[in-house]
């Protein structure tokens, strides 16, 4: 009944009442006694200050700001590359903020700043076809939110109903994108081959923007402007660039 052999006798704390020396719940071994609060318990030393930022980051504008490449400048070729990646990146971002839809400080910054992210995106530098196709998934992630949250009645609907009409009546019926699909950017197109009809190749950008025109047929608030997209001539100058691009399979695709 003894203790097992090579243990030798009872442990420090067997018996011994809680809180006594000797007894279990003491400070670990090697640890020394604690010291004043704040201080290292071993040395008395000062612990480490706790640090704050001192500065605000304004995410909306950052964003913003990386998507459409950013402000880097000099003699560096690679800036261009740079720039398009940045963008493409920044697409992605914003479709995860805009699909998950809790950070509504930077949604809300967005929707305010709505009008001047669709112009640039359609009349802005040309970073290549990867990027347009890629800012104009952001301009369809708009589009869900505003069908998600359509909810007119409400303060944070209002401000919804505020960008559904920059982004359809204003952009789509009146203003860049509507500009866009009749007369594209020089940039956005080029030559077309010999034996087609057209002396213009449709061009990614307004192929990405019937992309988007064609999520507008799909928003449960349609009604609100279904008027204001026919009035325009949208879609009949998107069945037009159909018939005269029989070539672009990407177009028809649309």
């Amino acid at each position: 009944g003894g203790p097992p052999r090579g243990r030798g006798g009872p442990s420090p704390g067997r018996g011994t009442p809680r809180g006594a020396p000797g007894a279990r719940g003491g400070p670990p071994r090697g640890r020394g006694s604690p010291g004043p609060r704040g201080n290292s318990p071993a040395s008395g030393r000062p612990a480490d200050a706790v640090y704050r930022f001192s500065k605000t980051f304004n995410l909306e504008q950052e964003l913003r700001n990386q998507f459409f490449g950013g402000n880097e400048s000099g003699n560096d070729d690679m800036i261009p590359a740079r720039s398009q990646l940045r963008s493409i990146n920044t697409a992605h971002i914003y479709q995860g903020l805009l699909f998950r839809g809790w950070d509504f400080p930077t949604i809300s910054g967005i929707l305010k700043n709505l009008g001047e992210m669709v112009d640039k995106v359609v009349e802005g530098e040309w970073l290549g076809i990867e990027v347009i196709e890629n800012r104009v998934k952001v301009l369809v992630a708009i589009l869900k939110y505003i069908n998600k949250q359509w909810n007119p009645s409400t303060p944070r609907g209002k401000l919804v109903k505020d960008a559904a009409d920059v982004l359809i009546k204003d952009r789509l019926c009146n203003g860049s994108i509507k500009r866009a699909l009749n007369t594209p950017p020089k940039q956005s197109i080029l030559p077309a081959l010999k034996f087609l009809k057209a002396d213009t190749t449709c061009g990614a950008l307004r192929t990405q923007l019937i992309t988007f025109l064609s999520f507008n047929m799909l928003i449960r608030f349609l009604d609100s402007y279904a008027k204001d997209i026919i009035n325009s001539g949208v879609i009949n100058t998107s069945l037009d660039l159909f018939f005269k691009y029989p070539h672009n399979f990407f177009l028809h695709e649309v």
